[in-house]
């Protein structure tokens, strides 16, 4: 086999990966892992990525020589990998920065560094307009096939054969969000597709591609969404070639027909607004007031590099106003502010967000620059640079989900790929490193030396750093995943009551990967739940008592090695820590105080959650330190006034303490915040009904008999105007569900 045809193969097979991973990416995803979608899309494409790196040297080798594509877009692209790396050493969270926290996989080190060697084998080795036009059909088509789906999944229609798709709430994007983001990106591609392309056939797909995903766009995204969609397709037009829009004319009156009614239907007519599915499951962020809050604040304190990389979920429940407690949201710990630039601010800092903005700036720069040069590849500049631009506005509408940062770098290296083809666009060359003697335009020589002439050796030296790379993030992909899959299986196996096997594999997924904290949370979780089901037998054997305290003791190791060593600023490992010292507390004799301890400091880390209070008030309660109790049950009522179960809780320490007129006005305040005639509504109504049995037997000793209250402050009787949704009332001291 001669070397041209081997260069052949070599070619087709990168060009074909990068096909591949461009249509498959949006689409794929396994049921084999703890999360389906963004964890299979990241960790596929990383070893698609690994593939081509390993074909790339290959290539190098045949050829004798080192190229790449050099741009504009490399030193910012630089610094914003640099701004990774240093944002991770300082990290508040390292495995979350490098690795993705837990349940939103990206943004992290590992992969943004294959993204951006993904980058470089675009812009290098998509080599014609062709192939870059069979790119962008990849994601045209890629994109169209979730909003399909989803439009399926969001009407109730049901697919036969395939169950799981017909599960309401399943999009292959993982979220609405980044459903969204991705739309956005894969309509503004389709349609300018539709505007430059000259085939009649191709031209009616992709104007039905366009229709499709503009219909998702609006059922997903909302408002925002179709409008940065309705601007941007119109920006596109104006910068199209004119004899381009003159013959697609026929294609764009349907178009913006189709625009139109759709507009109307969903967002302008009220008789036609039921055609959106209200009560469809969406993702939920928080606001973009919240967002700046939390953001600024976390810069506020971490100025230069930020928390962390992926780190924001630490950042929410330390930040958070008090006036989020009165939002339908206020039991959630958000692990995502309302758009990429606030995630960017808090956990990259001053230096990150520069780098961003020297990237962003000199992307819009080159496209803007790209499509004012009329030659014949300026349809398909304006195809590149509008997708690009789509992917930019996506980050100020929603977050970066890996799916979005892979459309992004995949239209960033295809437009300097378009660059360095075009003899037109000077910005972007492809530079050849050799160290042979002779050199040429688009050649550099290193070293002149007679005996290295003979003998190329440079493909050699650089291709073995990336080759030991790519082995080591293979290596590193397998820690990664071989866990994931193992905690699925233990779902998997908890669900089928078989707990023997959730544990057995839950310790395999530890055994692999023990610096995540959540492995080791619930892997104490578990201990837990089997150390309760052990002792709530009747008459233990002392083989059944020896094993109840070793799963107690696993339970307290993993947990303080997950609290003190792993991840000690999520509160959640303090809250699993206390509620195991709390279960502690009737056979150990200082378990309260540790119990106590952890609380506290969950309180720390969560300054304005109300629930840690009522659970730290329920200790209190238990050891009969009814004043304390009371203090941390007003602290919660005074975080949250609506919530019922702290009213109630407060109520119960007022009872104790003997104040019961005070008690009788939580319970009136409890109650009117519980659904009428729900089993809570009558609990509260007995419990009232005792309280004034007694208010009328102690009327004239209650005065004097009445400890001091003042301490806990004059309880308000105002009800809310609008019902808020409580959780199940509990007695001080039972662990609370919200």
């Amino acid at each position: 086999m001669n070397k041209n045809t081997v260069l052949d193969k070599l070619n087709n097979l990168i060009f074909g990966l990068i096909v591949l991973v461009t249509f498959l990416t949006p689409i794929f995803f396994l049921p084999i892992t703890y999360e389906y979608f963004e964890f299979n899309k990241l960790y596929f494409f990383v070893a698609a990525t690994v593939a081509m790196a390993v074909l790339w040297c290959a290539k190098m080798i045949v050829e004798k020589k080192v190229y790449f594509t050099k741009s504009p877009v490399d030193f910012a692209l630089l610094l914003v990998l640099v701004s990774f790396i240093l944002s991770a050493v300082t990290s508040l969270d390292k495995t979350s920065s490098l690795f993705g926290s837990y349940g939103r996989w990206f943004p992290s080190l590992f992969g943004f560094v294959a993204l951006y060697f993904y980058y470089y084998a675009v812009s290098t080795n998509v080599d014609s307009a062709r192939k870059i036009r069979v790119v962008l059909w990849g994601i045209s088509v890629g994109t169209a096939v979730p909003a399909l789906l989803s439009l399926v999944n969001y009407y109730g229609l049901t697919i036969p054969f395939l169950h799981l798709f017909n599960q309401r709430g399943f999009l292959l994007a993982g979220s609405s969000t980044s459903l969204a983001t991705s739309l956005l990106v894969g309509l503004i591609v389709s349609a300018s597709l539709t505007i430059n392309m000259k085939s009649p056939v191709k031209k009616s797909v992709t104007l039905a591609i366009s229709i499709l995903d503009f219909v998702a766009l609006a059922v997903f995204g909302g408002v925002a969404f179709t409008a940065g969609a309705t601007l941007l397709a119109g920006l596109m037009v104006l910068k199209s070639p004119s004899e381009s829009v003159a013959k697609s004319k026929m294609y764009l009156f349907p178009a913006v027909g189709a625009l139109v009614t759709f507009i109307a239907l969903f967002f302008i007519v009220p008789q036609t607004r039921f055609v959106l599915q209200r009560a469809y499951p969406k993702e939920v962020l928080p606001s973009v007031q919240e967002s700046w809050i939390v953001s600024s604040t976390t810069l506020r304190d971490f100025p230069i590099f930020g928390s962390g990389v992926g780190t924001f979920h630490l950042n929410y429940p330390r930040y958070k106003t008090l006036s989020q407690n009165y939002t339908p949201t206020w039991n959630v710990n958000f692990d995502k502010p309302a758009n990429e630039v606030f995630n960017t601010i808090s956990t990259l800092g001053i230096f990150g967000l520069l780098a961003y903005l020297a990237l962003i700036s000199t992307l819009i720069r080159l496209a803007f620059k790209s499509i004012k040069v009329n030659d014949a590849y300026k349809g398909l500049s304006v195809v590149l640079s509008a997708g690009l631009i789509a992917s930019l506005t996506a980050l100020l509408l929603g977050y970066t989900s890996f799916q979005l940062a892979f459309l992004m770098f995949t239209l960033m290296g295809l437009l300097t790929a378009e660059s360095a083809l075009n003899t037109n666009k000077s910005w972007a060359k492809l530079w050849t490193l050799s160290l042979e003697s002779r050199t040429d335009s688009e050649g550099v020589s290193i070293i002149e030396s007679p005996i290295l002439a003979k003998k190329e050796l440079l493909q050699y030296i650089i291709s073995i750093p990336i080759l030991a790379l790519a082995g080591f993030g293979i290596y590193q992909a397998y820690l990664q995943y071989a866990p994931e899959y193992y905690m699925r299986k233990a779902i998997t196996s908890a669900s089928k009551q078989d707990v023997s096997k959730s544990y057995d594999y839950q310790v395999k997924a530890i055994s692999i990967n023990a610096q995540r904290s959540e492995y080791h949370r619930i892997y104490a979780d578990t201990n837990l739940a089997l150390a309760q089901s052990l002792s709530s037998k009747q008459d233990l054997s002392d083989q059944e008592k020896t094993t109840a305290q070793n799963l107690l003791a696993q339970a307290l190791r993993n947990i303080k090695f997950a609290s003190e060593t792993l991840n000690p600023l999520d509160s959640a490992n303090w809250v699993a820590r206390a509620q195991i010292y709390k279960f502690l507390i009737p056979a150990a004799k200082d378990a309260d105080q540790f119990a106590i301890q952890a609380y506290n400091t969950a309180i720390q880390l969560d300054p304005t959650n109300p629930v840690l209070r009522v659970e730290l008030g329920g200790i209190y309660f238990a050891k009969e330190d009814y004043l304390s109790a009371g203090n941390l049950f007003k602290q919660a009522v005074n975080l949250k006034s609506d919530y019922a179960n702290a009213r109630y809780n407060l109520a119960y320490s007022l009872f104790k303490l003997k104040a019961y007129t005070d008690a009788k006005a939580e319970f009136e305040v409890a109650q009117s915040l519980v659904e009428k005639d729900s089993p809570d509504y009558k609990q509260v109504a007995l419990d009232l009904e005792a309280v004034n049995k007694l208010i009328a037997e102690t009327a004239d000793a209650e005065a004097k008999a009445k400890p001091s209250v003042e301490a806990l402050e004059k309880a308000g009787t105002t009800a809310p105007k609008a019902p808020v949704v409580q959780e199940p009332l509990t007695k001080p001291g039972t662990p609370v569900t919200p």
